[in-house]
């Protein structure tokens, strides 16, 4: 629901977010209140004669009965912030007066901490005290100021600090970015002044600033839209599935052998932290890791082979473990990683034949900001060779920190003359770009730098993001990029457009949702939790699809979509389509590039795959299921591709 206002100002809460809360604190405190009691009948059965004795045991009763009001004051609080909807906060208009109460009984906990703490020290210096009495109180003291701290933690994380301006102030739209701004350069304290970073951190908050603008929602609510639209967006999906292209003569290198090949040495650029981890059993990586590493090595950090490893080179050691290359296969190593620079390395894979430039995927907060610098940047492709023969358009659109990045790899390859060099070693071999994620993203670009120099160049991207380029961009991109998409990735549908897509969808389904929001929660969360993923139906809106059966009767007859029957029974206010509409009119939409492969399960318990090659509008929308984020993992895409190996083509 729209935000809680208390104290002349908007809380990040809503009246409706404090079931759980209240509950808890009366679960605490009731135990809290045995404890008491059991201090209460010891302190009776065995009288204290030590000159505090009085003042405590009054310290106790004080205690206890502001444990027993509090209880009551909490589960009444949660009754009363059960009742309603999410939108319809009028059963719930006294939680307010509730919480100001609860401000008071706050006070009260404040003095009796400093009360107890007071008596419990001088008890201490006298020495009179019985032993278990003395650390009862002890206890009590320690568990008040836990309290008063779990309060003071609470009240800040819910504070707002534009609460004071109403979400139509135009101040809100000047004084949002600068929030935000604070609030990552606090979380990301560590990272140098730079200009660099300070332009990366401004486009981090326009993009956070976007999605929290014109929306007076909190978190939970948030949370509760998502559940309500997963069950209803994976079924109208799974009816309407991707958008296939016709299947035309697919190029002889792209097929699974290959792409199973490149995704292993994709795998490897993300270095030891990934080789240990990635078996179960990480003791005998960990081990082999070790005994393969050069401890107190020759430091080479500014030579051209190896630059930003460490000294015992254990990146560039499990690079090899994980690829099966010598070392005499590398030949430019780089894992500097700062913000619009992500590592990677050059190499000679001679099972392939190929020379193969991977690049590293998101694997820090460096790589993070990259992927948030999601404005578009125009790419002028006559000044990065000659196209004038190609079917391209002379000006390209690409994700600004995606370009900056393959800007970075395509200087260090051309500042070192790596590839002139690797081709003079190895003439007849093809150069091949890889990456996974943000890797993929950027390997895809680097490509299209290279194309003019290298035209037999070749991309296996895996998992790219979904706002690499424009469309003519990556039409023109199918001839070199092989784009591979595993499940409901949502990597691969992230985009402004997408994000504004869901966001109106969220803000419509919550609208139209008839059910208090604690009971979506547990609902949804336990659906997702403890039922399995072929038998998972829309439980949380059966009631809503009764109540609205005699709406869906007057709609037209050909009209599927699920998310219309998140019933309210009065229409929305909120459209989601006219917010989309609006949206797209002042930012250019940006798709994966290349050819899309998208690979689907057709048997979830055995592991089975398929593949579909798919246009880049199937992955305009977010789609919202259990392996939305397990999919991007790159064990499962390397699980997927294995399974695949045996097949010729894609």
């Amino acid at each position: 629901m729209p935000s809680i206002r208390m104290f002349n100002r908007r809380w990040a809460v809503g009246s409706d977010d404090f079931v759980f809360p209240a509950l808890t604190e009366a679960f605490v405190r009731s135990i809290w209140l045995a404890f008491i009691v059991i201090i209460c009948v010891y302190a009776i059965r065995s009288p204290e004669k030590c000159e505090f004795a009085h003042s405590l045991r009054l310290y106790v009763v004080f205690i206890l009965i502001h444990n027993a009001v509090l209880i009551a004051h909490s589960l009444y609080t949660a009754y009363v912030s059960s009742q309603g909807t999410i939108f319809n906060a009028v059963p719930r208009r006294l939680v307010p007066k509730l919480l100001y109460f609860r401000c008071i009984f706050f006070i009260f906990d404040v003095v009796l901490a400093v009360v107890g703490a007071s008596l419990a020290s001088r008890a201490v210096s006298s020495g009179t005290c019985n032993h278990f009495f003395l650390l009862s109180i002890q206890v009590l003291v320690v568990a008040s100021w836990l309290v008063v701290a779990g309060t003071l933690l609470g009240v800040w994380l819910i504070f707002d600090p534009l609460g004071r301006l109403h979400h139509d102030d135009i101040r809100m739209a000047n004084m949002a970015p600068s929030v935000w701004k604070a609030r990552l350069q606090r979380a990301l304290c560590c990272f140098s002044s730079s200009d660099r970073s300070k332009m990366a951190i401004e486009e981090a908050a326009e993009v956070f600033t976007f999605l929290f603008e014109d929306a007076d929602l909190v978190f939970t609510d948030i949370f509760a839209g998502l559940l309500l639209l997963a069950d209803s967006r994976e079924n109208q999906l799974q009816q309407l599935g991707a958008k296939c292209e016709d299947q035309d003569a697919t190029p002889s290198w792209m097929n699974a052998r290959l792409a199973e090949r490149f995704m292993e040495i994709s795998l490897g650029v993300y270095g030891w932290p990934y080789y240990v981890c990635s078996s179960p059993w990480f003791c005998r990586p960990l081990f082999k890791l070790l005994s393969h590493s050069r401890c107190c090595y020759q430091c080479r950090c500014d030579s051209v082979l190896v630059i930003r490893d460490n000294c015992c080179m254990c990146n560039s050691v499990a690079f090899m473990l994980h690829t099966s290359l010598a070392e005499a296969d590398l030949f430019y190593v780089n894992y500097h990683n700062e913000i619009w620079e992500t590592p990677f390395i050059a190499c000679v894979d001679h099972s392939t034949r190929n020379i193969v430039v991977a690049i590293r995927g998101s694997f820090s907060l460096r790589d993070a900001l990259t992927d948030l610098c999601i404005r578009e940047d125009c790419l002028e492709l006559i000044t990065e060779g000659s196209y004038l023969n190609n079917d391209i358009p002379t000006k390209c659109y690409v994700h600004r920190g995606i370009l900056k990045s393959a800007r970075y790899v395509c200087d260090k390859l051309n500042g070192e003359n790596v590839l002139g060099d690797l081709f003079v070693l190895h003439p007849d071999y093809g150069l091949v770009v890889t990456g996974h994620s943000l890797g993929a993203s950027v390997a895809s670009v680097v490509s299209l730098l290279l194309h003019s120099t290298y035209p037999s160049v070749r991309c296996f991207a895996f998992s790219p993001l979904g706002c690499v380029a424009d469309e003519n961009t990556s039409h023109y991109m199918k001839k070199f990029v092989c784009t591979l998409v595993l499940g409901d990735d949502f990597a691969c549908r992230l985009s402004y457009h997408s994000l504004l897509r869901l966001k109106a969808l969220i803000r419509e389904a919550l609208e139209r949702c008839n059910r208090p929001k604690y009971e979506l929660l547990v609902r949804g969360c336990f659906h997702w939790l403890f039922t399995s993923r072929n038998h998972r139906y829309n439980e949380i809106i059966d009631d809503e699809e009764s109540t609205c059966e005699s709406q869906e009767s007057s709609r037209q007859k050909g009209s599927s979509n699920l998310t219309d029957r998140l019933t309210a029974k009065s229409k929305p206010s909120y459209s989601a389509s006219d917010a989309v509409s609006n949206g797209q009119q002042c930012r250019i939409k940006l798709c994966c590039p290349g050819r899309i492969y998208h690979l689907v399960r057709t048997c979830p318990w055995n592991g089975s795959f398929t593949i579909k090659n798919c246009e880049a509008a199937g992955f305009e929308e977010i789609r919202l299921s259990s392996s939305m984020i397990s999919d991007h993992f790159p064990q499962s895409m390397m699980k997927a591709l294995r399974s695949l190996s045996l097949v010729s083509h894609l």
